[in-house]
């Protein structure tokens, strides 16, 4: 049986024959039709077999990642929750540092920048204190288009395709 690619060239080939205009012996025409189309179609739904079954393990491997991630998160939570009751329990003795057998536990200041805190609202700011960002607004930019087309702002694209397997 021929490969995919082979049978589109052939389909191909079919098509442009009876595109030209060419005299054909309808009968082997046919033939060759009936052959190919049913290579070409078997084939596609073996593609699609095989896509539906990786689709499956795809799913699969998400529900694991999804399984993993949780429990991540979760020892991830209890490990926080375990430094905040240790952070506490040091800052309420007054205890900064304490050296065990195999750790070394301390409280120390945190590096990088000083936190800044605004305390009024942006408004009451100079301008050279505040960042504004600007982006076109897409939805009004659509209505916008739809109502006036010749506008010159914008235009609608084009919308893509996809494969669909049912």
């Amino acid at each position: 049986m021929a490969n995919l690619y082979e049978l589109t060239g052939d389909v191909l080939k079919l098509q442009e024959l009876l595109e030209s205009g060419e005299v054909v012996d309808t009968e082997l025409l046919n033939d060759v039709l009936a052959d190919t189309t049913e290579d070409y179609d078997d084939k596609i739904e073996s593609y699609a077999k095989i896509i539906k079954n990786l689709s499956g393990d795809v799913d699969a491997l998400k529900a694991e990642a999804d399984r993993i991630t949780t429990r991540r998160k979760a020892l991830e939570n209890n490990i926080a929750a375990l430094k905040a009751r240790m952070f506490d329990s040091m800052k309420l003795t007054g205890k900064t540092k304490i050296k065990g057998a195999l750790f070394t536990v301390s409280i120390q200041a945190n590096g990088g920048k000083i936190p800044v805190i605004v305390d009024v609202s942006t408004d009451k700011l100079p301008d050279e204190l505040v960042r504004i960002e600007e982006k076109p607004d897409l939805d009004a930019i659509a209505k916008y288009i739809t109502e006036n087309p010749d506008c010159g702002y914008g235009h609608f694209g084009e919308r893509g395709e996809s494969l669909r397997i049912k």
